[in-house]
C-alpha cells in the first residue's frame, strides 16, 4: 500500500508541479533511505555509465549532415524541445531520439557527428547540464522541459535543459529571460534584430561583430528590464559560448560564403525552423574550447561586458562581479556549475551517490583535458 501510495504522488508531483526557479531545490537525497529504495524500484536504475570515446579523427572532414537518412520531421506535441536551437535541430532530424528524451552518451555523440563539436566541449557542455537537470539514476535528460520519461519525480531536480539558472540562463540570443517570458520557445522578434544587426555589423552575415552586438544588446536589454537578471559565473562564459556557436558550427562548408558565417537563411533555419538548411556540409576540423576562448576574447574586445547581477527586485541595478577578470574562466565555470549541483544534492546516498560521483568524475575529464592546473573538487558526502 506504501508503495503505490509514493508511486502516485511521484507520477501526480511530475505531472503537475511547475518548474519554480528558486534556490532551494527538493532533492531526491531529501528523502529517506526507505522512500528512495522505493522510488528506485519504480525506475530502470542506471546510474553513471562511461563517457563515450572521442570520434575517429576521420569524422572531423567536410560531410553532408542534412542527408537523406536523417529527414526533417516536425515534432508531435508529446516531443520534448527547449532553449538549444542546435539540440532541438538534431533531434528535428533523427540525430538524437525525437522524443527528445536523451542520454549524455547520445547527446555528446550527436554533437561531435553532426557540428563538429570537439570532443572536449562536448563533454563539457553535455555533463554540465545532466548533472543539474537530468535525472543520474536512469541516466536521461530532457531537451525541454522536465518529463515523466526520464524517470524523475520531482521537476525542480530534474528541469531538463528548460530548468532555469542552471545551465539555461538570462541574456540568450533566442529566448526571452524566463521573467520576461518563454525562455524555451524562438522568440521571433529577437531573432529579428539579431538578422538587423547581421546587417549592420557583419554585412549580412553572423560574424564576430555581429555576435558581439547582439550579446550587447541582450546584456543591456536585460539589465533595463529584468529584475532578476542573472549573468553571474557559469552563465557569463556559457552564454559567449552560446554566442559563438553559430559562428563556429552552423556555417554550411559547402556555402561559398562559408568563412564569412552564417547567412539569415541559414539563422532562420536553425533559430526558427529548427532544422538543417539544404544540403548543410559540417565544419572541416572540430571546434573545441580554444576557440570558443579565442572568440570570447575577440567579442569581448570589439563590446565588453562583465558578469554580474540586478538585485532581483528593480531593473537596472545590475553590480558587476568584482573578481572578473582575475579568473581563470573553465575552472571558474567548473567549480561552479560543483557549486549548484552540491547544492541540489545535500546529502545523496547509495545508488544515487554513486551516479553522482561518476557523472561528477566524466565531468571533470574535460576540464582536466583543457587546464590540467584546475584542481578536482572533492565532494562534500561521506564516504
Amino acid at each position: 500500500m506504501r508503495s503505490a501510495l509514493i508511486s502516485f504522488v511521484f507520477l501526480a508531483t511530475t505531472l503537475a508541479a511547475p518548474f519554480i526557479d528558486h534556490p532551494d531545490h527538493v532533492s531526491l537525497a531529501g528523502m529517506s533511505p526507505e522512500d528512495l529504495a522505493i522510488y528506485e524500484r519504480q525506475i530502470r536504475v542506471v546510474g553513471s555509465q562511461p563517457l563515450p570515446p572521442n570520434v575517429n579523427p576521420a569524422l572531423n572532414v567536410h560531410r553532408l549532415v542534412a542527408d537523406s537518412a536523417h529527414p526533417f520531421i516536425a515534432p508531435s506535441s508529446s516531443d520534448k524541445r527547449g532553449p538549444c536551437p542546435a539540440s532541438n535541430t538534431m533531434a528535428n532530424h533523427g540525430y538524437l531520439p525525437r522524443s527528445g528524451i536523451a542520454t549524455p552518451a547520445q547527446i555528446i555523440n550527436a554533437s561531435m557527428e553532426v557540428f563538429g563539436m570537439g570532443y572536449n566541449l562536448a563533454v563539457f557542455t553535455t555533463y554540465a547540464q545532466h548533472l543539474v537537470g537530468g535525472n543520474q539514476l536512469t541516466d536521461l535528460l530532457s531537451l525541454g522541459t522536465y518529463d515523466i520519461r526520464t524517470g524523475i519525480f520531482d521537476p525542480k531536480l530534474a528541469g531538463g535543459y528548460s530548468g532555469h539558472n542552471t545551465f539555461e540562463g538570462d541574456a540568450s540570443l533566442s529566448r526571452s529571460d524566463a521573467y520576461l517570458g518563454d525562455n524555451a520557445s524562438p522568440n521571433i522578434t529577437l531573432i529579428n534584430e539579431m538578422v538587423g544587426i547581421m546587417n549592420q555589423y557583419g554585412g549580412g552575415f553572423y560574424n564576430a561583430s555581429a555576435a558581439a552586438h547582439t550579446r550587447a544588446k541582450v546584456f543591456n536589454y536585460g539589465i533595463a528590464h529584468n529584475p532578476t537578471f542573472k549573468y553571474d559565473f557559469p552563465r557569463y562564459l556559457t552564454s559567449y559560448g552560446e554566442g559563438g556557436f553559430p559562428l563556429g558550427m552552423m556555417s554550411n562548408l559547402s556555402d561559398p560564403t562559408y568563412a564569412q558565417g552564417p547567412s539569415e537563411a541559414i539563422v532562420r533555419s536553425f533559430f526558427v525552423d529548427q532544422k538543417f538548411p539544404n544540403n548543410f556540409h559540417r565544419r572541416n576540423g572540430s571546434w573545441e574550447f580554444d576557440k570558443v576562448g579565442d572568440l570570447f576574447i575577440t567579442q569581448l574586445n570589439i563590446i565588453p561586458t562583465v558578469p554580474g547581477t540586478n538585485n532581483g527586485v528593480t531593473p537596472g541595478t545590475f553590480a558587476a562581479d568584482s573578481r572578473f577578470p582575475n579568473i581563470q574562466f573553465v575552472c571558474e565555470a567548473y567549480k561552479q556549475f560543483l557549486a549548484t549541483v552540491f547544492r541540489l544534492y545535500p546529502s545523496p546516498t547509495g545508488s544515487l551517490k554513486a551516479a553522482l560521483r561518476g557523472n561528477l568524475a566524466n565531468f571533470y575529464v574535460s576540464i582536466f583535458n583543457v587546464d590540467p592546473t584546475c584542481p578536482k573538487v572533492a565532494d562534500p558526502w561521506a564516504a
